[in-house]
């Protein structure tokens, strides 16, 4: 997720209700180097992003939530004894090396899985961001495993316990979240871990009410919900 905003009086604008007299103006751009570049040009007054790395030495970011990566397969409940989840054990390995990867927007790629799935009887191995991923129930987040320790799942039930191939995400929505703590706690391997108004801006959505709604658009937020 890349984006920029401005204080200039533009067409897109963002009135903020806590904030009224803070108004921006956001436009999503393709690339993090390409919204960098708006921000060093001081084309934009600040950028949010998911990548934070590799930002120059002239520019400054602060985290106000967490996102990451979910590797994931098609998923079919009423098939899920001879699902691809079933076979993985509900797991991935996090392993390295190029294995053709083809770069497809998010909802592009949930269509293209699932088309290959039910059509082509195909089994696809993806990934994109959790934000995205979630509540998603034609596809199954896998838990990821990265040398000897234990495999991480990306979601959990509220009471705490593991999704697995077992558990249908279509009936149980509401019933599962993010596991908060693993991805803030760093605990989750693909973790994912900006001048005055975008410090400002970032200081806004580290606020309580902020974050709530950060959590409710599938984002993880920096502290753990208290019904974790």
């Amino acid at each position: 997720m890349c984006g920029y905003a401005t204080q200039a009086n533009r067409k897109v604008q963002r009135k903020c209700i806590s904030q009224p007299k803070l108004q921006l103006n956001f436009q999503a751009v393709p690339s993090f180097g390409a919204v960098i570049a708006l921000v060093q040009a001081d084309r934009a007054a600040f950028a949010i992003s998911s990548l934070v790395h590799n930002v120059s030495a002239d520019l400054t970011f602060r985290p106000f939530a967490y996102d990451g990566l979910a590797v994931f397969v098609p998923f079919s409940y009423a098939r899920r004894d001879n699902s691809l989840p079933t076979a993985l054990g509900g797991q991935i390995s996090a392993q390295g090396g190029d294995t053709g990867v083809t770069a497809l927007p998010t909802f592009e790629t949930l269509r293209q899985v699932i088309r290959d799935f039910e059509e082509r009887n195909v089994g696809a191995v993806s990934f994109a961001s959790i934000s995205r991923v979630f509540g998603q129930c034609s596809v199954y987040p896998l838990a990821i495993k990265e040398e000897n320790n234990p495999a991480v799942p990306p979601l959990i039930t509220i009471d705490r316990k593991a999704v697995t191939p077992n558990t249908d995400l279509c009936n149980e929505k509401g019933n599962y979240t993010p596991d908060y703590e693993a991805f803030i706690t760093g605990r989750y391997p693909l973790d994912n871990r900006r001048p005055p108004v975008g410090d400002r801006f970032a200081a806004m959505m580290t606020t309580a009410e902020a974050q709530k709604l950060l959590q409710r658009a599938g984002l993880i937020p920096l502290q753990v919900p208290s019904s974790q």
